[in-house]
């Protein structure tokens, strides 16, 4: 999947996340304890629907996790292959050629493996992003449902009172 492709699948994750999350808020102050009991069910399934988009956005961050892994990896043994064939070769620059000079000529040999794991990492970075956002959501919604919670709990004793 390309980092075009993946930034699209999970913006449609951290969106539907976002939005689920802010489509409930807390009822009315003077709400019915049946009232109260809906928007419990309301934000109940939105919690649901939001820890499925995060399982989901897990999944594709450890996907993408051991594919940048990989790519690092991957460029780590080219660059250390490069050197020391470097080091074999029949021409020797000497003293005169800093090591500066000698890690450039390395670097742009391995330059392909280098982007593919910066790729890989830019790709792991917005995986990162989106997947804590929608588990910021998910926590937005969890204390949500706690409060409608108390409130369900004080409704109660306040219409058992008056009773």
């Amino acid at each position: 999947m390309t980092e075009d492709e993946l930034v699209a699948h999970l913006e449609g994750y951290r969106a539907k996340a976002i939005t689920l999350r802010f489509a409930v808020t807390l009822p009315a102050k003077h709400a019915t304890p049946q009232e109260v009991l809906d928007r419990l069910h309301e934000v109940r399934q939105n919690l649901d629907r939001v820890e499925e988009l995060m399982q989901d956005a897990y999944r594709v961050k450890e996907i993408v996790a051991r594919e940048a892994a990989f790519h690092a990896a991957v460029h780590e043994d080219a660059w250390d292959n490069e050197i020391s064939r470097y080091n074999r070769s029949a021409v020797r620059r000497g003293e005169w050629e800093a090591p500066k000079e000698r890690y450039s000529e390395i670097n742009l040999a391995t330059f392909e493996q280098k982007r593919a794991a910066r790729s890989a990492a830019a790709k792991l970075a917005r995986a990162v992003e989106v997947y804590t956002a929608i588990r910021t959501a998910h926590r937005g919604l969890d204390t949500l449902r706690s409060d409608v919670l108390v409130i369900l709990r004080t409704v109660q004793v306040l219409s058992t009172l008056e009773s």
